[in-house]
């Protein structure tokens, strides 16, 4: 008698450890906590992880600003909110402007778009004046020009798009003004 004998694959049943872990958007679930992305921007949180896997950041700069770039996955480096230059190049521009500051958004695991995004610009008018020579032109702000100035100060090159808002403002009770850009 002749049985014939039909392999299966080593493991059918119960094999969920073997199946591929499902990246995300920019490597796998947790990639924020475990490169320290989360803990180093803790401090910069708005209102904490109150909405569970989405938590605004602000007042980024510096040190923390080029930690943050040596930090993120290539691919990350590249992300853009929407028209906005690429996280890498407003990162950078953070690292070597002083007094400029970046806000932005965090979405964490589960999500598999886990990221950090950059929304928001705060350039203090010291930087434009650095650049220019000259305070900014209430009468004629914000114009194009405006814009043009402030990617040149960001390092940003002329394909950069131009923010949906920018204007002036004045923070934290001083006189010291800021040219303000975000994007939607």
């Amino acid at each position: 008698m002749h049985t014939t004998t039909t392999l299966l694959p080593a493991c059918t049943i119960g094999c969920e450890d073997d199946e591929p872990t499902p990246e995300g958007l920019y490597g796998p679930a947790h990639w924020l906590d475990d490169r320290g992305i989360a803990t180093l921007l803790t401090p910069y949180l708005c209102d904490g992880w109150d909405l569970g896997d989405y938590a605004r950041f602000a007042d980024l700069t510096g040190t923390d600003a080029r930690r943050l770039a040596s930090l993120l996955p290539k691919d990350a480096r590249d992300d853009r909110q929407n028209n906005a230059p690429r996280i890498i190049d407003l990162l950078r521009a953070a690292s070597r402007i002083d007094g400029l500051s970046l806000e932005g958004y965090v979405i964490r695991a589960p999500r598999r778009d886990e990221r950090v995004s950059i929304d928001t610009v705060l350039v203090p008018e010291s930087a434009i004046i650095a650049h220019t020579g000259a305070p900014i032109d209430e009468e004629r702000y914000p114009s194009y020009q405006h814009w043009l100035t402030l990617a040149t100060v960001l390092g940003l090159g002329e394909e950069a798009i131009p923010p949906d808002e920018m204007r002036l403002l004045v923070r934290d009770g001083s006189s010291m003004r800021w040219w303000w850009a975000w994007w939607d």
